[in-house]
């Protein structure tokens, strides 16, 4: 299995979309977290897996959807870093420094 580390902002954003879930139903909040990260050792399997999306980051961020979210990362970091978990229907994301 290949290395992935979540910033401490995607770490928050994961936390967020559990309690904004869980309000209504904890075992949906269990399930939509677990896809995601189930995804993201997909991911850091597969990196180029993903997508640019130029209109809103630079090219050395990728996006793959699980969901209504995005999870952005750099794919040429080692190991994998994941910088946001990220709504689709959210602003332009923040992405803290490398």
């Amino acid at each position: 299995m290949s290395a992935f580390e979540l910033s401490p902002r995607a770490r928050i954003d994961l936390l967020e979309i559990w309690e904004r879930i869980a309000r209504d139903d904890i075992d949906t909040a269990d399930r939509v977290v677990a896809k995601i990260e189930d995804t993201i050792r997909l991911i850091a399997s597969r990196p180029r897996m993903g997508h640019p999306r130029r209109e809103l980051l630079p090219d050395r961020f990728l996006f793959h959807s699980v969901y209504s979210w995005q999870i952005i990362y750099a794919p040429d970091s080692l190991p994998l870093r994941v910088y946001r978990i990220w709504h689709g229907a959210q602003e332009k994301p923040e992405i803290p420094d490398p």
